[in-house]
């Protein structure tokens, strides 16, 4: 556990290899879950997609009080029923993606794209980072392009405390 902004945050071992969190992640796979709301963990890629494999029931998930990279969320895409997500976002443009804008766009499409039932993304900023104004300007209008009603909604602050 580390405190960090006067939060507790469960972190996997220091050291460990990454889905430190998969014995409690599978063992949700246990009860037929419809929404999920995690608050200050420290989640990994490989954690996210042990929800997507013991949790495909999942229509709104809800990741508060700790980032997720946007390298991760990708795999959410996976979740035949997701409807819903809130996540806070790294508020570090290096923490996105290295000088890499165009990453972080495809990243968010890769999430909203292929899967079919989501509809509305939100993703939280500590402050407002104006890196993130034209990954969300390019996802929403590609969005807008397709049609289908899909949002992508931006919070800054801790929306979702």
């Amino acid at each position: 556990m580390r405190n960090t902004n006067d939060r507790q945050q469960i972190l996997p071992p220091e050291g460990g290899a990454m889905g430190g969190h998969g014995r409690w992640v599978a063992a949700l796979g246990r009860a037929p879950l419809a929404r999920l709301t995690l608050v200050g963990l420290g989640l990994d890629v490989v954690d996210l997609m042990g929800l997507v494999r013991h949790c495909p029931g999942l229509r709104e998930l809800d990741i508060r009080q700790y980032s997720v990279s946007l390298a991760a969320l990708p795999c959410l895409a996976a979740l035949p029923h997701l409807r819903r997500l809130r996540a806070m976002v790294p508020s570090d443009p290096a923490a996105i993606f290295p000088h890499c804008q165009e990453a972080a766009t495809a990243a968010l499409l890769l999430l909203l794209l292929p899967a079919p039932a989501l509809e509305a993304v939100e993703l939280g900023t500590p402050w407002e980072e104006p890196q993130f104004d034209g990954v969300f300007e390019r996802v929403g209008a590609e969005l807008e392009a397709r049609g289908g009603g899909r949002r992508l909604e931006r919070s800054v602050g801790r929306p979702n405390d």
